[in-house]
């Protein structure tokens, strides 16, 4: 098993400019003055071996701005084929949950599949708007196609894996 982390920070230096008033009235549009939050996301990716072939990957992310905060936990799955292991099938979902007034929502569910080939992962995803479904009857729904460069590393280089 390994572990995987990561942290990152939005609008430390310089904020950006925000189009909403304040943190209570987020549908006003008129004072175009005010500085953006902070935005911190933090990550955290499980790799585990299931055999020489397989592999599991639970992951979260979350995300904190101000009053708005949104995490995605989900998992993927890797199977290899072939001893160079050049060639997976990839399948994964994901759940996204973010912050309403009183209490956390889900908002999105994920899922994707792709196929790796000589460090090369084309991938379909599908997402489906679980919030939209709730309250509108119309739920929302996105597709992305996806072409991912792997790389080659090693990843027992000194604090970073060596590319």
């Amino acid at each position: 098993m390994r572990l995987q982390t990561g942290v990152s920070s939005f609008y430390t230096l310089f904020k950006n400019i925000s189009y909403y008033s304040d943190f209570d009235d987020v549908d006003y549009f008129g004072n175009k003055k005010v500085i953006s939050a902070l935005r911190t996301t933090v990550l955290a990716n499980f790799t585990y071996n299931l055999n020489s072939n397989t592999q599991y990957f639970p992951r979260m992310t979350a995300s904190f701005q101000g009053p708005h905060q949104f995490v995605s936990i989900g998992t993927n799955y890797r199977k290899s084929f072939f001893s160079l292991k050049e060639t997976a099938l990839h399948a994964g979902a994901n759940l996204r949950v973010s912050n309403s007034n009183t209490s956390y929502q889900p908002i999105d569910l994920g899922l994707m599949a792709g196929f790796e080939i000589l460090n090369f992962i084309i991938g379909l995803s599908y997402d489906f708007g679980l919030r939209d479904a709730a309250y509108y009857q119309k739920p929302t729904h996105s597709f992305e196609i996806s072409l991912t460069l792997i790389g080659d590393y090693d990843n027992e280089g000194f604090i970073c894996p060596q590319f």
